[in-house]
């Protein structure tokens, strides 16, 4: 399915052309019709279906209907598993929102920390970070997320089994209910279930079956905060896919999403045209200009 078939605006399709997409993979295609409603999901992926545009997309897309006039507050935040992660999809969102006039802004451990809360301050449309370390930009107080409408858990199979539930858990505290969740995991890992429960009260699963919200108790939180992280995940995963789940609902069976070849991805290029374009790879990054 091509992307100019979907409901998006022109100047996210400018971007997305600009990316070289122009046409969904088979997981974009499982993802977007839910996402670009508004519902919050959980889909399994794994590098190489093109997972970041799955997420990407519908964010960009509720963002860009922001007008001139609103006042500026960080709308998005995209937590992933490595520094390498952050710059990728930072640099997607660069290319992807530029005719929308949409800013992103990397946030990791080693980068500047002066510039980095610049960033925050600035109230940045999208901030990408890993979650230790944006954990503690919470704690202290230093990042304004009450505006937030997106949050994205990238790779949560992995974050979870390095040991990151309890910064998770931090990060969803400091966040006003209310914001669409968009996760993706390869594998139903450690508290899954009760890092969503805890950011969500319904969630879409493709991909997945048997699975069901749960909301944490102040002691489960506390186990998971002294949890040791694992190699691997120690809960099965399954094939199925969508259905929507309440918390303490059983998730229905369905059919797996289609995986084949052609399930290579989206690849991006770098737009050469931009008077102001980023380099390949910039940490840290601070808020761009658009021209």
């Amino acid at each position: 399915m091509l992307f100019n078939q979907y409901k998006l605006n022109q100047s996210l399709l400018e971007g997305l052309s600009d990316a070289a997409y122009t046409e969904a993979t088979p997981l974009q295609q499982e993802v977007l019709p839910h996402a670009l409603e508004g519902k919050s999901i959980l889909a399994r992926a794994r590098s190489g279906q093109g997972k970041d545009g799955a997420f990407i997309i519908p964010t960009l897309s509720k963002l860009s209907a922001k007008r001139p006039t609103d006042k500026a507050a960080t709308k998005a935040l995209i937590l992933t598993s490595s520094p390498p992660a952050v710059a990728k999809i930072d640099e997607l969102i660069w290319i992807m929102g530029y005719h929308a006039h949409i800013q992103s802004a990397q946030i990791v451990f080693k980068g500047d920390r002066d510039t980095q809360q610049a960033a925050i301050d600035a109230k940045t449309d999208v901030l990408v970070s890993n979650p230790r370390y944006f954990a503690e930009l919470c704690q202290n107080g230093n990042v304004d997320l009450s505006q937030l409408q997106v949050l994205v858990l990238d790779d949560l199979d992995i974050l979870l089994n390095e040991g990151d539930a309890k910064h998770l858990y931090g990060i969803i505290e400091s966040i006003k209910p209310g914001y669409q969740v968009l996760a993706f995991a390869d594998r139903l890992a450690r508290s899954i279930d009760k890092v969503l429960g805890k950011a969500t009260q319904e969630i879409t699963t493709l991909g997945f079956t048997n699975f069901e919200l749960r909301r944490p108790s102040a002691k489960q939180q506390q186990q998971d905060h002294d949890a040791e992280p694992i190699a691997n995940s120690d809960a099965a995963e399954n094939s199925g896919t969508q259905q929507p789940n309440k918390v303490g609902q059983a998730q229905k069976t369905a059919q797996a999403p289609a995986n084949s070849a052609k399930n290579e991805g989206n690849q991006a290029q770098q737009p050469t045209n931009y008077p102001d374009a980023p380099p390949a790879v910039s940490i840290p990054n601070p808020p761009r200009t658009h021209s």
